[in-house]
Order: structure tokens, then sequence, then C-alpha cells
């Protein structure tokens, strides 16, 4: 019973981080501030979708990964070109 509580306030919060992520995701640190320091943060973004993806069977989060159906559009087209 404790566990099952401890794990649905551990994804409650994971939820609530990655939609604040989510909701600013150019906020990186560089020498001038940020929340952590990143040249970009949609590897990380793709990396917490897929795992919340993982944790609840939620589409949303496959879609914030690859764009709607798959089409693009989602955190890998952030992906700085090689």
């Amino acid at each position: 019973m404790a566990g099952t509580r401890l794990r649905d306030k551990a994804l409650k919060y994971a939820i609530a981080l990655y939609k604040f992520a989510a909701k600013y995701p150019n906020k990186v640190g560089n020498t001038t501030g940020g929340l952590y320091t990143s040249e970009y943060a949609y590897d990380d973004l793709a990396w917490a979708a897929a795992w919340l993806y993982l944790a609840t069977g939620t589409q949303s989060y496959l879609d914030d990964i690859l764009g709607p159906n798959g089409n693009g559009g989602g955190w890998l087209d952030g992906f700085p070109a090689l």
C-alpha cells in the first residue's frame, strides 16, 4: 500500500515537472542563467516523454516526441542538424 502511494506521488510530480519543462523548452542554462546547463532541452524532453509513456500508456507523450501521428513537429525535430 505504501509503495503504491509513493509510486502515485512520484508519477504525479514527474508529470508536473514534464508539463513545466515542456511549457518552457528554450529555458536552458548558459552563462547568463537558466534552469540547467545545456545547449537545448529537446533530448531531455524526449526522454521524459518516453518514460512517462511507459509509466502511463498515454499516447500524447509519444505524440510529443514524434509529432501528431508520427508526422514530425515533436521534440525530435528540435535537435540541431549535425
